[in-house]
């Protein structure tokens, strides 16, 4: 358990890889798939934590992702943003003459057979 606590980074670096990408094999069987699993590494931090300093350092983690560190106006601006300049930029295609081609919008029943 020394060990592990001293060499913690190169274990949850090891873990996040090993994890992210075990599929990669299967994936050359099957090219339309998809060859990562993005919760790899967050798996990893939980095993490497729970290892290394228990429940206290799970819950710890879990209090420091839901911990508000700013305020909600922040976190407003860094969500619709990102909505405000796709529509802004949406808005100066069409006032350039571009016609948008939304098929998910004008047949939704035939974009998703």
């Amino acid at each position: 358990m020394n060990w592990l606590k001293r060499n913690e980074l190169a274990v949850f670096l090891f873990l996040a890889f090993a994890l992210a990408w075990w599929v990669w094999p299967f994936s050359l069987m099957n090219p339309g798939s998809t060859p990562m699993i993005p919760w790899g590494p967050m798996i990893a931090a939980f095993i490497v934590l729970g290892l290394t300093r228990g429940w206290a350092g799970i819950k710890s983690l879990l209090a420091d992702i839901f911990r508000w560190r700013v305020g909600a106006r922040w976190y407003a601006l860094a969500f619709l943003l990102p909505i405000g300049i796709t529509v802004a930029a949406v808005y100066l295609n069409v006032a350039m003459g571009h016609q948008p081609h939304l098929p998910l919008f004008s047949h939704p029943a035939s974009c998703c057979s």
